[in-house]
């Protein structure tokens, strides 16, 4: 017997007990990369929906606050626009009263 001859049987051994391990799990992967895992596909189509359901909520949501954001702008406008009015307004009152 060689002194490295014990060592390649607990190699073998370890090997051996790290199979038997991962069996279990392998044998998932194996299942849902071939698509035989009839629980796990019916968990995707379940995570599928929901996520095109978020999906939908967040499309809605984001048009209420781009509505309300072009509200906020209109009125933003609508108040330079007086402003601006009203300004030139005091400007030929002004130009009018100096001519005097």
């Amino acid at each position: 017997m060689k002194a490295g001859d014990g060592g390649g049987n607990l190699r073998s051994c370890y090997q051996e007990d790290q199979r038997r391990n991962f069996g279990p799990i392998q044998e998932l992967g194996k299942n849902v990369l071939l698509g035989n895992d009839t629980k796990m596909q019916d968990l995707l189509a379940k995570l599928e929906k929901l996520t095109k359901t978020e999906g939908h909520l967040v499309g809605a949501e984001t048009l209420v606050e781009v509505k309300n954001a072009g509200k906020d702008v209109q009125a933003i406008h609508v108040a330079v626009k007086e402003q601006s009015t009203a300004m030139a307004a005091l400007q030929f009152h002004a130009k009018g009263v100096s001519c005097l």
